[in-house]
């Protein structure tokens, strides 16, 4: 238990289904033991929004009504019209709200008005995840990037990608943003980190999509044909190639070439679209393709040129670059499409 909660002016309703739930007010000193899990995003105290919250309070004003769970059925009614609940309670919707309250009473705002909740009694984790992204998905605040992580418990492409992003042994540890906003360390956002992966299988599914839903049920599609293992040894594949070349750990902004949409994705196509880079479902980059891919410099002003490039050509000048850089030590016959390989079969 984190702390008691105690619901002021407190009304209990059981529905027709079973299902209960408390109407009142956030006694403000049960504020701290409200909690918050993972699918929640962070608390954005440098935002406008952030700072209006504050003020709201500190001159007394009335804000929206919080939505709570009590991860249990215990809590006692008490004479004088209070609730107080002996299990742990979490934020499903208002972290923003409590946490500016918060605030505004360490910096001597009163403790009232009282925040008014509606609280499900007894609902599970998963229940409150499926409420947030109800509640949130469709307001402008909320990130695709906080979206795709909250998938990581029904999709599992999206549980490795996560966990490649935390682990230590990674180039890409900490350098994907999985939240709200970006933090001066990170390199990409979560839904460029789904499309690079989308587009490296892409001769097992769909590799573009238009929105982070779709992204995440093509990638989905993709591990039902290739299985966790090779999903996950590909994801690594990949990036240890850039860690190898262009020492991708040691990047320390945002703007460099080979973090461009044109370097990543259209690389991440070349391997996708030649059988010679795969053994089966597995991505096997080998150490000679590794040596010359090492030779094209991100800071030459062709490469940048190409790599940043917004046109077709420019695209088209990329995807050059790789693949005559890949087989300047032998024909590039050697490079057979996924469709010529088939062609060649079956003749």
């Amino acid at each position: 238990m984190a702390g008691k909660v105690v619901i002021r002016h407190a009304m209990v309703h059981e529905l027709e289904d079973g299902d209960v739930f408390i109407h009142g007010y956030v006694d403000s000193s049960s504020l701290p033991a409200l909690q918050v899990d993972d699918y929640q995003r962070e608390v954005l105290v440098q935002k406008k929004n952030f700072q209006e919250l504050v003020e709201a309070h500190t001159a007394g004003e009335r804000v929206n009504d919080i939505n709570l769970n009590i991860r249990g059925r215990r809590f006692k009614l008490h004479d004088d019209g209070s609730v107080e609940i002996q299990d742990d309670v979490f934020i499903v919707d208002g972290q923003q709200r409590v946490r500016s309250k918060e605030l505004a009473m360490k910096n001597g705002a009163p403790s009232e008005p009282l925040i008014g909740v509606s609280i499900a009694v007894n609902q599970t984790y998963e229940w409150e995840k499926r409420q947030f992204d109800l509640l949130n998905f469709h307001r402008t605040q909320l990130s695709a990037n906080i979206k795709l992580r909250n998938l990581a418990d029904t999709n599992p492409a999206m549980r490795i990608l996560l966990r490649y992003t935390e682990n230590r042994s990674r180039p890409l540890l900490k350098r994907v943003t999985w939240d709200q906003g970006a933090k001066p360390t990170h390199l990409m956002s979560a839904p460029t980190l789904v499309k690079i992966v989308a587009r490296l299988h892409s001769h097992w599914g769909p590799g573009k999509a238009s929105g982070s839903d779709e992204l995440a049920a093509n990638l989905l599609q993709i591990i039902d044909k290739v299985g966790e293992a090779s999903f996950k040894a590909n994801v690594e594949e990949f990036f240890d190639v850039f860690e190898e070349c262009w020492e991708l750990s040691k990047i320390e902004r945002k703007g460099a070439t080979i973090l461009s949409h044109n370097f990543m994705l259209i690389l991440a196509d070349v391997f996708a679209d030649y059988t010679y880079f795969w053994e089966g479902t597995r991505l096997k980059i080998a150490p000679p393709v590794r040596k010359q891919l090492a030779g094209i410099n991100p800071s030459s002003e062709s490469v940048r040129i190409h790599a940043f490039g917004r046109d077709k050509d420019a695209r088209h000048m990329m995807r050059r670059t790789f693949t005559e850089q890949i087989t300047r030590r032998w024909m590039s016959s050697d490079l057979e499409t996924w469709a010529e390989a088939e062609r060649r079969a079956a003749e």
